[in-house]
């Protein structure tokens, strides 16, 4: 699934993966069994991955069973409440 305004340019391979709006995958770039949302350089490989909005995968570079950037749990989204109502 490719989503609007993502980026795909020639000979890049997306296989089984999921690329949110604005995500962006360069030149024969391999994405298999991952999601996108961030940035995919020249020939990079990515094999069942998160690669966050933030994220990029550089020139030639294969990324694996990871979070780019890693998930750090200490780190709450905006708003997020202190507790919940119970």
């Amino acid at each position: 699934m490719i989503g609007e305004n993502a980026t795909v340019l020639d000979g890049a391979r997306i296989q089984h993966s999921v690329l949110l709006p604005g995500a962006f995958v360069g030149q024969g770039a391999v994405v298999i069994d991952s999601l996108v949302m961030g940035k995919l350089d020249t020939n990079s490989q990515v094999t069942n991955s998160i690669i966050g909005s933030t994220g990029v995968v550089g020139q030639n570079e294969m990324c694996s069973n990871a979070s780019v950037p890693a998930h750090d749990p200490a780190q709450k989204p905006e708003n997020f409440p202190e507790k919940f109502p119970e």
